[in-house]
C-alpha cells in the first residue's frame, strides 16, 4: 500500500515540514562573510545619509585590516540603498546601544533574512507569471515546492546568505510586464535589476531583440534599461575612493568571462560569449507572432542565457542561483517528461555544486559556521579553512564539468519549445526529489565534520 506521501498530487505538509526544518538548520548555522560586509555597508550608507555626507560613502568603506579584514564596495549604491532599508534597525541598535550587530547572532539572523523576504516576493511574482503561462494551481504548488527544494537554494540562501535574490525579483518583475506588453514597466523594472547586479542585462538583451525588431526601439529601451546604473555611476563618478572600489571588481570579471575559452585565430574565445552573441541573432530574427511567441520562448530564453552564464563562466557560487527561476519552470511546464527532466535536472545541479565546492575550497569549509549558531554553542579558538577529502577530487574536475555540460544541454533539447514531446504523462518521482534536497546535506556534513575535527 503506498503512502500518503506518494499517492498525493501536491507536495505535503510533512514534506514541506522535512524542507523547512532543512533550511532552517542551514540558515541558523551556515554564513558567507559578504553578506556582512554588503549588511554593514548598508548600514553606513542611511548612517551617512543621516549625516548628509553621502559624497564619503566609498572611501568610508575602504577600509584596510579593520575589524573586518581589508573590506571595500564592488557595487554600486542601489543595493546598499534597498539593503540599508531593511537594516535601519541595526543601524539603531548600533547608535542606541553601542551594539556591535556583527556580534549578536539574534542581529545576523536578521540581516540575513531579507533574502527569505525577497525569496517570498520572487515567488510571489513568478505565481502571477505562471497564471500568465496558464499553469494550474498544482503546477503553481510544485513550483513553489521545486524551488524552495533545489539544492541551488538551500547552497545560496540557506548556506551562504547570497543576495543576488534580489536583483532575481526586479527581473521577475519586468518578465511579468514583457508578458503582458507593458514596456515602461518592463524596461522599468529591468532597470533596477541592472542597477543592482549587471547580471540582468544579460538576460533583458535577448528578451528586447526577440520582440522588438526596429533599431530605434531597440537602442533607446537598450539606454533606458541603463538609466538607473548610470545615474548611480554620476553620482559618484568623482566620489573619493569610487573609481578604485569599483575597478577591483571589474578587472575580475572580465577575467570570470574569459575563463572558459577555445583557441581562436588570434586570441582566446569566450565559448559563453559565443553562444549569448548566437541567442541574441537568434532572437532578433526570429518572427514575433504577439503573445503566441512570449509564451512560448520567454522562460527558455532565461534558462539558455542564465544557464549558459553558469555553466560556462567561473561563476562564484552566489551566482549559481540566477539560473534556478527558469530551471524549476520547466521541471513543471514539461508535463510529459517530468521524470526526465527531473534526472536530467539533478544531473545538472548535484555536478556544478560538486565542481563549485572542489574548486572553492576556501569558500566551502568550516569558516562559514563563524559567528553561527553551532560556533556559539561550540567555539574554537581557531576555525579549519579546509574541508577533508575535498582537495583529492580536484583531478576529477574535467570530468565532473562534462557531466555537467552533457546534462544542460541535455535539459536544452528536452525543453525546446518545438520539441515533439511523448505523448505518456509522467509524474514526479518522490524517491528523486528526496535525493535532490539531500544533495546539499554532502558538503554540508563534510563542513560540520572538519569544524569538530
Amino acid at each position: 500500500m503506498k503512502s500518503k506521501v506518494t499517492n498525493s498530487k501536491i507536495p505535503t505538509k510533512f514534506e514541506w515540514g522535512i524542507l523547512v526544518f532543512l533550511f532552517a538548520f542551514l540558515f541558523v548555522n551556515f554564513l558567507f562573510p559578504d553578506i556582512i560586509l554588503t549588511t554593514n555597508h548598508s548600514i553606513s550608507f542611511y548612517d551617512l545619509l543621516s549625516k548628509n555626507d553621502l559624497i564619503h560613502f566609498y572611501s568610508e568603506n575602504y577600509i584596510i585590516n579593520g575589524p573586518l579584514g581589508t573590506t571595500y564596495m564592488t557595487y554600486d549604491f542601489p543595493i546598499f540603498a534597498i539593503m540599508g532599508l531593511w537594516n535601519i534597525p541595526l543601524l539603531l541598535l548600533q547608535k542606541i546601544f553601542g551594539i556591535v550587530w556583527y556580534n549578536n547572532l539574534i542581529s545576523i539572523l536578521y540581516a540575513k533574512s531579507i533574502l527569505i523576504l525577497f525569496a517570498i516576493l520572487s515567488l510571489w511574482i513568478m505565481k502571477k507569471i505562471l497564471v500568465l503561462l496558464n499553469k494550474t494551481q498544482e503546477d503553481i504548488k510544485w513550483y513553489k515546492f521545486l524551488f524552495v527544494s533545489s539544492p541551488i537554494f538551500l547552497m545560496v540562501l540557506g548556506l551562504f546568505g547570497g543576495y543576488d535574490i534580489i536583483s532575481i525579483f526586479f527581473s521577475l518583475v519586468g518578465i511579468y510586464y514583457y508578458l503582458q506588453d507593458k514596456d515602461k514597466q518592463f524596461v522599468l523594472f529591468f532597470a533596477l535589476a541592472i542597477s543592482l547586479k549587471l547580471f540582468a542585462l544579460v538576460l533583458f538583451i535577448p528578451l528586447l531583440l526577440l520582440k522588438y525588431k526596429k533599431i530605434s526601439k531597440i537602442l533607446l529601451y537598450g539606454f533606458l534599461s541603463l538609466s538607473v546604473l548610470i545615474f548611480a555611476k554620476l553620482v559618484y563618478m568623482n566620489a573619493p575612493m569610487y573609481q578604485k572600489s569599483l575597478n577591483a571588481f571589474n578587472d575580475g570579471m572580465m577575467t570570470y568571462l574569459m575563463t572558459n575559452n577555445f583557441a581562436g585565430s588570434f586570441s582566446t574565445v569566450s565559448i559563453f560569449f559565443i553562444i549569448y552573441t548566437l541567442i541574441c541573432i537568434l532572437c532578433y530574427f526570429k518572427e514575433y507572432k504577439g503573445k503566441e511567441t512570449l509564451e512560448k520562448y520567454t522562460m527558455y530564453i532565461g534558462l539558455v542565457v542564465m544557464g549558459s552564464f553558469c555553466t560556462f563562466v567561473t561563476i562564484h557560487p552566489q551566482w549559481f542561483i540566477l539560473v534556478l527561476p527558469y530551471l524549476t519552470y520547466f521541471l513543471i511546464n514539461n508535463k510529459k517528461l517530468k521524470y526526465h527532466n527531473l534526472l536530467v535536472e539533478m544531473g545538472y545541479v548535484s555536478s556544478m555544486l560538486a565542481i563549485l565546492v572542489i574548486h572553492y575550497t576556501w569558500v566551502f569549509c568550516p569558516t562559514l559556521l563563524n559567528r553561527m549558531l553551532l560556533n556559539k554553542l561550540f567555539p574554537l579558538n581557531e576555525i579549519p579553512t579546509h574541508m577533508p577529502l575535498v582537495a583529492r577530487f580536484n583531478e576529477f574536475l574535467p570530468i565532473i564539468s562534462g557531466v555537467a555540460i552533457a546534462c544542460f544541454l541535455v535539459f536544452l533539447y528536452l525543453n525546446y519549445p518545438d520539441f515533439q514531446k511523448k505523448e505518456i504523462k509522467q509524474k514526479f518521482s518522490r524517491s528523486l526529489l528526496w535525493i535532490r534536497m539531500g544533495i546539499i546535506l554532502i558538503p554540508t556534513l563534510l563542513m560540520i565534520i572538519g569544524y569538530f575535527r
